[in-house]
């Protein structure tokens, strides 16, 4: 179980649940105005990225939502808040000894296998953001998975099965986040960190699946200012594509 009483607030209200449908819901649905945690054993109704539900077995990992008001971040510049999620998850997986990297746009992957799902809702105040529902799911302790969920590993899994506290790696991840949230409110930037971070950004062609349903074989040049993939096909033609344009082929 889940200690919400062992979470340093940052300033946050925490709220833990040993069951519910979603904890992106409760954000979503929640109108107090303030930043909060929202944190769960188990999820009936949990979603990723491309409408997917997302899978856990209860009280094995760690599925949480994070409420905030990032006023001063201009709607333009919503993709840092993408970026300093996937950092947070990456450095926070690093201190527990595994190397990971974001799977544009805000999946992470340990070599070819996903650890991280990440689900992000921005609402609009004119030209800046009112509120981000950040959702997160880490794979911690689970060692067996569907047979339907492609390519999926956790922290256990990278480590020999040791059992890891969840507690510990959740209060990691609010402390490198917050830090990371400050350094965006206060005007830094984080394409580099996020680009340099990328699965497959290693200059190598892989096979992708274009909207269209061609597939390609094309190396990742990086991102543009709104968040978009840039790609070099093998016949040296650029694109710049959107979520859910494109498709990676892994396996």
């Amino acid at each position: 179980m889940i200690n919400p009483f062992d979470i340093v607030r940052r300033g946050l209200q925490v709220e833990y649940f040993a069951r519910t449908e979603s904890t992106n819901k409760l954000a979503r649905e929640d109108n107090s105005g303030k930043s909060c945690l929202w944190i769960a054993d188990f999820q009936s109704a949990g979603r990723g990225q491309r409408g997917n539900s997302w899978y856990s077995i209860e009280g094995q990992n760690l599925m949480f939502t994070l409420s905030l008001f990032p006023t001063s971040v201009a709607a333009e510049d919503q993709f840092q808040i993408s970026e300093i999620t996937a950092l947070s998850v990456c450095k926070v997986l690093e201190q527990v000894g595994i190397t990971a990297q974001i799977k544009w746009p805000n999946d992470i992957y340990v070599g070819d296998r996903k650890i991280c799902g990440i689900l992000i809702e921005h609402d609009l105040a004119g030209k800046y953001l009112s509120r981000s529902i950040i959702g997160i799911g880490i794979n911690v302790n689970q060692c067996e998975f569907d047979k339907s969920i492609p390519n999926p590993t956790s922290v256990s899994l990278e480590s020999d099965c040791q059992y890891f506290d969840r507690n510990r790696i959740l209060q990691n991840f609010v402390d490198i986040f917050f830090d990371l949230y400050g350094q965006l409110v206060n005007g830094e930037n984080f394409d580099s960190i996020y680009v340099s971070n990328l699965y497959r950004r290693d200059g190598k062609y892989y096979p992708y699946r274009l909207a269209s349903g061609i597939e390609i074989s094309a190396r990742i040049d990086g991102v543009d200012s709104f968040g978009r993939l840039k790609i070099k096909d093998s016949e040296q033609n650029d694109y710049s594509l959107a979520f859910k344009e494109i498709e990676y082929i892994i396996g």
